[in-house]
């Protein structure tokens, strides 16, 4: 077996024992989903759509990465992987993957379950692709930036909310108004693809966030537990 393929499996095996990461990344967007569809307002179909694929993303993705990553360093898994034959970047991509695989994965069930539900197809389908392909990879890039910096599964409680807030309030602001400085946010950029608009601005937007993200926390990783 692949050894990316074979650690990306241990952290599914691990992902499922922790009663706590596996309920944020299978419950809670269910549960997200359960409140903008059948919640006031569940027929302002890109309102629904768009909160949709940013929280499932922030939450399965963004939050559970960073969760994830700090507790292998905290538990010295990192350190015992990188003493091994794996290099640094296929490492990440194991621990990695899982998430994004899951991220894309409800992204699609969640936006299924809205069009079953009454929502018009989008006149742009290939932006509703980019914002959940784009969303996913921005969502993990800033995951591993964000988890250098944070010592504990639990402290990503706190050290994510200022990027996972910014992102619901970059749609917010993406939708209710008309400024093209709203894609400027992933939140935003990514509401501006479900919104069937133009999909250069909003896609440059997440690639460079995305390519910046993931330099930055290639950089910055820790392999050691943070004091």
């Amino acid at each position: 077996m692949n050894p990316v393929i074979a650690l990306a499996r241990a952290e599914v095996l691990q992902l499922l024992r922790n009663k706590t990461t596996a309920a944020m990344v299978l419950v809670l967007p269910v549960v997200f989903a359960a409140m903008f569809l059948f919640g006031p307002g569940a027929q302002d179909w890109d309102l629904a759509i768009t909160m949709l694929l940013v929280g499932a993303q922030g939450l399965s993705v963004y939050i559970s990465t960073t969760a994830a990553i700090a507790a292998r360093r905290q538990d010295l898994s990192l350190k015992r992987l990188r003493a091994g034959e794996l290099p640094d970047l296929a490492i990440l991509a194991g621990v990695l993957s899982p998430f994004a695989v899951i991220g894309v994965a409800q992204c699609v069930l969640l936006t299924g379950v809205v069009f079953i539900a009454g929502a018009p197809v989008p006149d742009n389908p290939l932006g509703l692709v980019v914002a959940i392909v784009g969303g996913v990879a921005v969502n993990a890039a800033v995951g591993l930036l964000t988890a250098a910096f944070t010592a504990s599964a639990e402290a990503a409680q706190i050290t994510t909310a200022p990027f996972f807030f910014a992102g619901l309030g970059g749609a917010i602001w993406a939708l209710t108004t008309a400024t093209p400085w709203a894609t400027v946010l992933p939140g935003g950029a990514i509401a501006a693809l479900v919104g069937g608009g133009d999909v250069l601005r909003p896609l440059a937007s997440l690639v460079v966030w995305t390519a910046v993200a993931a330099a930055l926390g290639l950089r910055y990783t820790k392999w050691d537990p943070r004091d």
